[in-house]
């Protein structure tokens, strides 16, 4: 994954909520600005290129307010 890609198209509001990402989000008092931070500035930890449809990543990051 195109890490500097990924985040201009995040930090450009070019990204989809799943319906099912947001109903977890909910149930654990995420907040979508928290994650969006995490996005941006987070670590990623480890690749998933394999995933479908598109490859998918595991980043770390702390959002505090």
């Amino acid at each position: 994954m195109d890490l500097a890609a990924f985040r201009k198209a995040v930090a450009s509001g070019r990204m989809e909520w799943r319906q099912h990402a947001a109903e977890r989000m909910g149930e654990r008092g995420i907040l979508r600005e928290h994650v969006v931070k995490t996005l941006l500035v987070g670590e990623r930890i480890e690749d998933y290129p394999e995933d479908t449809p598109y490859p998918s990543a595991l980043i770390l990051g702390t959002a505090l307010d």
